[in-house]
């Protein structure tokens, strides 16, 4: 947090005498111009587009969407997993991927409007036969690395996790099953995984538990964040449930090299506060790694359940879940690298299940 949120929970009068105590210094700060808005409504089974989150942000209500894009192909995925969307800033596409592991791939997405119904504008494929996916298993946060498109997925259970690599998913044709590539710890075995993001060929993911992780004759045996390429091989973890929870959502600034996670408890609350932000300089030495700066407060943000961020852009992006279903809204943090705090906008009569931003422009 920076001093001007602080001083909308401290007061000013108090704000100064407590800012070492509640603020941590800003850690960023880069553009947040022509970052494009994409929202997924469950509902209807729509992608929304909003050319301009800045003009998001500084509404008092949200406006309409400049597009709205539609069809039978997205009908098919109106389920998806929660932060099952996912932005390719560098080849122009939309992937949109159900709980149950069916994946839309929208292309030429900055200019897509209407009804799509052709295979030239969408695609849909699965993600493994019924052998490769893990029994009971329930598919979740979607990410791609836009330096080399590949696609990165969670699939988890209470017992086992796999974080699905997909590597040239532009080229996979309608209808496709594609076998199973993932992304694992050398050694144990993780569960829980919730949360994914990618940049610049690595890999981060959210784990809310799994084999007990070794350092140096210490045990840490709770929720743990994973880094690596073709396997993981760097973690920070916790054994404090109250630090890093048994679900996650996972945000990645490559500006400013930060990692925005999301944690819940067992019993669903989350955190307090509900993002912890961790310098990705943290990888390198892993293990019981201290957060950078923190975000939002469990009362202001109860039913935060995913975020996303805009990568090359400063923004960040998040959707509530209220009992087990998304809700109509939609929180935005503009400058969150400086502590800005989050405003939030409903979308009445929807239903929030994916978000992804656009700061490719």
């Amino acid at each position: 947090m920076n001093l001007r949120t602080c001083l909308g929970y401290l007061g000013a009068t108090t704000a100064v005498l407590l800012l070492q105590l509640a603020c941590i210094e800003p850690i960023g700060g880069t553009s947040v111009s022509g970052t494009t808005l994409y929202v997924f409504d469950g509902a209807m089974g729509d992608v929304l587009a909003w050319n301009d989150a800045s003009v998001v942000y500084d509404g008092t209500t949200l406006p309409a969407p400049d597009r709205t894009i539609s069809g039978n192909s997205l009908d098919q995925v109106k389920a998806l997993g929660w932060g099952g969307m996912a932005m390719d800033p560098s080849n122009n596409r939309l992937f949109l991927v159900t709980a149950s592991g069916k994946v839309a791939r929208i292309d030429r997405i900055r200019t897509q409007s209407g009804a799509l119904t052709s295979t030239n504008d969408i695609v849909l494929f699965t993600l493994g036969s019924s052998s490769e996916r893990l029994s009971g298993g329930v598919f979740g946060q979607a990410a791609v690395d836009p330096s080399n498109g590949t696609l990165y997925v969670t699939e988890t259970t209470d017992t086992d996790a796999h974080i699905w690599a997909v590597s040239n998913p532009g080229s996979i044709s309608d209808g496709t099953t594609v076998p199973l590539i993932q992304v694992r710890a050398t050694s144990g075995t993780d569960i829980k995984a919730t949360g994914v993001a990618a940049s610049q060929g690595s890999v981060y993911a959210y784990f809310g538990g799994g084999d007990n992780v070794i350092n140096n004759g210490t045990s840490y045996s709770g929720g743990r964040i994973r880094k690596g390429s073709s396997s993981f091989t760097q973690v920070v973890v916790n054994s404090d449930s109250a630090v890093l929870g048994t679900t996650g959502s996972l945000g990645l600034d490559s500006s400013n090299s930060l990692l925005y996670v999301l944690r819940r408890t067992s019993a669903g609350a989350v955190g307090d506060p509900p993002i912890l932000v961790y310098k990705l300089g943290r990888f390198t030495s892993g293990f019981n790694q201290a957060n950078d700066a923190a975000l939002g407060t469990a009362a202001g943000q109860p039913n935060l359940r995913f975020i996303t961020h805009a990568g090359s852009k400063d923004w960040l992006a998040g959707g509530n879940m209220v009992g087990t279903a998304g809700s109509t809204t939609i929180l935005l943090w503009r400058n969150p690298s400086v502590g800005d705090s989050p405003k939030a906008f409903e979308y009445a009569g929807g239903q929030i299940l994916g978000l992804a931003l656009d700061g490719s422009n």
